[in-house]
């Protein structure tokens, strides 16, 4: 869960950043990529989490 929030906020950050080369915020944009990184980052997290136990 935390590494999806983290996924998700860089993602919000690179939108920003991106909005403000443009000149205008889009929030859409802005909301659409913390979606997208939370769905990433809940679908990645358990694989990572199988990945750590196998190596453990």
């Amino acid at each position: 869960m935390v590494l999806s929030l983290s996924f998700a906020a860089l993602l919000g950050l690179v939108a920003i950043v991106l909005s403000l080369i443009n000149g205008e915020f889009e929030t859409t944009f802005f909301i659409g990529s913390i979606v997208v990184g939370a769905i990433l980052g809940y679908w990645l997290l358990p694989s990572i989490v199988k990945f750590n136990k196998k190596n453990v």
